[in-house]
């Protein structure tokens, strides 16, 4: 967890001096961006999947029963993790960019989250033996 923190800070501070190196400080929105979708998705890696729009209709229990936590925590969370990166690096190309980035980060994350509630795999097992 210290690691993955670490990891937010790191983004932060390059998104800050690649600013002050273009001199770009009209577009701020990937650092308002980048790091909170980092830890939401550290939330998600972690084990806490009800923040996604599937998900946030299930109690703990029926979640558990249901589905593998486990197996969507980690795709979820990696995904998210993963779509944090691009807003570090977009400011510096145009303010459009980033808001088409945003774009497409929502509909990726969405995408994932319905794929893994529909999907067998993510499926708890409920065999007896």
């Amino acid at each position: 967890m210290a690691l993955c923190l670490l990891w937010v800070a790191v983004a932060t501070v390059s998104f800050f001096l690649s600013s002050e190196m273009y001199g770009q400080d009209w577009d701020k929105i990937g650092m308002v961006v980048s790091p909170p979708l980092m830890i939401v998705g550290l939330i998600m890696f972690f084990g806490e999947i009800r923040l996604t729009v599937p998900y946030i209709f299930y109690s703990k229990e029926e979640l558990s029963k249901s589905y593998n936590v486990e197996k969507i925590s980690f795709v979820l969370g990696i995904t998210v993790i993963g779509t944090s990166y691009p807003f570090i690096f977009a400011h510096m190309y145009s303010f459009a960019l980033t808001w088409i980035i945003i774009g497409a980060v929502l509909i990726l994350i969405e995408f994932m989250a319905i794929y893994t509630a529909v999907a067998k795999r993510f499926k708890a097992n409920t065999q007896s033996k």
